[in-house]
This record gives structure tokens, sequence and C-alpha cells, in this order.
């Protein structure tokens, strides 16, 4: 991709002065001093319109290279003190004050004074929020944005999530100014890298830093199948949940929900990484809160918790349908994609036992084994 192709792409999404059109034509100038571009036109994918990925974490054209060349990640210490001029924010967060906020709660007498704010370039680390597609991700990080103060960023650029106040979407995941990123890792591919060096590509450029958010593979096909046909709050039609394509999809992602997850535990060490059961976070969020923002260094304000707790569901839940209560009464998983999907799951649990994580709360897995929960 030229030059002018480059910067054609990035103006019309952002304009010519976005912070990410700066960061597009910063990257190709990276990757081409450093000999990794191939000279090859870059893939963008298109998820349903909606979301336009940026060329990210990943080379289709030159395999064992990373196209994305973050700078160094300069790590701040947060003080466990409060910001008596920006309410619920940590001390040792250092705001850039010249930049757009968001109120998430406008219209709320006790709430409305909290703002959603950008930190200061380059002063905190980047630390992947990795998920399978349809486990939550835009979920919790409306929770951890709106319990920090801070925003999160992403790896992709989904302009209906910025047009819903999520503004760390469109700029650089390497700014330094974003609490977490959001990625999908090679999941969007919709298979597993052959080599362990693509596997582990994007986790390196993270230094291995991340919270892995698990969800019921069950559930998260199911959601990812919305999405892909029905957006962030739609719904695919009965007819997509059955049939050989559907059997495909199911068979297929159910290895990479596996191989994604288990790339994350059984290649970071120490406390660099944590995982996240979306099952429990929406069983216990204050403690599961809590605890994402202990890992992440950011000092908890109650108030501000409770009014999260106050607003807990966000601008994505999806409403009630009918699928729901088809779903109750047939199963649209057969008994081959049963098989398949209980023993990812069994495996995963003893890969998380290994490593001494939170284990797979299997009781709150619906379909495993049948469970009705």
């Amino acid at each position: 991709m030229s030059g002018s192709q480059v910067k054609s792409f990035r103006d019309s999404l952002y304009g010519q002065d976005s912070d990410l059109s700066s960061w597009l034509l910063s990257w190709q100038n990276k990757t081409s001093t450093r000999k990794v571009w191939c000279g090859c036109i870059q893939e963008i994918e298109v998820l349903v319109a909606l979301i336009i990925i940026v060329p990210t974490l990943r080379g289709k054209c030159c395999l064992g290279h990373t196209q994305l060349v973050p700078t160094h990640n300069d790590v701040n210490t947060v003080n466990s003190q409060l910001d008596p001029h920006i309410p619920g924010l940590s001390v040792g967060i250092e705001v850039d004050r010249n930049r757009k906020t968001f109120i998430p709660w406008p219209y709320s007498e006790e709430c409305g004074r909290y703002r959603i704010h950008f930190a200061r370039q380059k002063s905190l680390p980047m630390t992947a929020l990795v998920s399978f597609p349809g486990s939550g991700n835009t979920w919790v990080r409306y929770l951890l944005e709106t319990a920090s103060g801070i925003f999160t960023g992403s790896v992709y650029i989904d302009r209906r999530i910025i047009s819903k106040g999520f503004y760390g979407e469109a700029v650089p995941p390497d700014c330094g100014c974003t609490v977490v990123q959001k990625t999908h890792g090679f999941a969007l591919d919709g298979l597993v890298p052959a080599g362990l060096a693509q596997r582990t590509a994007e986790m390196k450029l993270f230094q291995g830093r991340g919270i892995l958010l698990l969800r019921n593979p069950y559930e998260a096909l199911l959601s990812y199948r919305n999405f892909l046909y029905g957006g962030h709050t739609g719904f695919a039609p009965h007819s997509r949940f059955r049939g050989p394509e559907w059997e495909r999809f199911a068979t297929q992602l159910a290895v990479v929900w596996k191989e994604l997850a288990a790339t994350w535990i059984n290649y970071t060490r120490g406390h660099e990484a944590m995982v996240l059961h979306f099952e429990k976070l929406h069983l216990y969020p204050h403690h599961d809160l809590s605890r994402l923002l202990d890992y992440l260094g950011i000092s908890v304000d109650e108030q501000r918790i409770g009014c999260v707790m106050n607003h807990i569901d966000g601008p994505f839940k999806r409403p009630q349908s009918s699928q729901q209560i088809l779903f109750k009464t047939r199963d649209p998983f057969s008994e081959k994609l049963h098989r398949i999907l209980d023993a990812v799951i069994f495996d995963l649990d003893r890969m998380l036992e290994k490593r001494g994580w939170d284990r797979i709360p299997i009781h709150l897995y619906k379909f495993y084994k049948r469970n009705s929960t």
C-alpha cells in the first residue's frame, strides 16, 4: 500500500489531523525502516460493515513478522489516593486535560459528575483485553471505563462503538493513554496459526500483559453468530443456527476458542496476565471489577463503583428476544458439537488448573453436558 493510499484511507475515516491518522502513517514508516514491510497490500477485514479493522498486529504476507511496532511501554505506578479535582480518579493517573472527555451518566443527579478521560500519552502500559468474539469484551470495557475514569482502546476501529462514547477506540492502541486495549487475536481469522511464533506474536507485542476474558464457548458462539448477522444488539435468523454451515462454523471456532485462551495461559508468566470469567463477573460484578482495577493498579472509589452497579448494563446489551425462548426448547447444538465443545472446555479447565488461575465455573456453563443453567 503506497503512502498516498494509506493517507487517503486514514483521512477518509478520521480526517487529516486525527491521532489515528498519524498513527497509521507512522506505523507504515516504522515497519518500512525495520525492513518488515513486504510491499504487499495489507488486509483490512470488515465485519458486518460496522467494524473497520485497521492493519493490525498480524501480517498475512510476511509470516513470522509483526506489522505494528509499538513504542516502549513506560509503566507508571498508580497511587491509591484520589484526585480531589477529578472525582474517582487516582492521583497517579496523569490525565490529559486537553482531550475530549465523556460523561457516561449525564442525566443522573448522583452520578452525572463522573467523566471518562484519556490518560497522558505514554503514561500507561499496553494491556490486552483479549477474548474470543462474543465473550462480552465491549461490556467489560464499559465497566472498566466507568469504574476507572480512563478510556479503553482497541486494535480495531468500530465507528458505532465510538458513537457511544468509547473515544479510546479512535486512538492508536500503543498510545499509552488507554487503560486496556481490546483484541480478539487470531480468532477473527477463524483459524489457529500453524506456527508458535505466529500464535504468540500479538501476545509478545503486549509483552505478555493482558486480561484473558473467558466465556462459555456455547454462548460465545451464539453471541458471535448474532453479531455477524445483527450487529452489536441484533440477532441472526433462526435458520443460521442449523444445517451444515452452522456445524462447520461451530466446529472450527470451538478449536479457535480453546487455542486463543491456551496461548495466553501457557505462554505468559507470573502475574503479568490474569483470567476473568464472564459468568462470574455477571454474578459478582463488584468483586470482579474491583479485582480488575487492582490488577491494573487503579484504586477503587466506592462511590463511583456504586454508580457503575446502578448502571450495570451499558449501551450494548442485547434485548430479550424469541431466540432465547426458542433455544430453551430446541438445543442448537448437535450431539457432535456437544462432544467437541465439552472436550475443549474440559481441556482448558485443566490448563487453568495447571497455571494456578481460577478454573472454569462449570456449573454456570449452559449447554455443557446438557446443563440448563
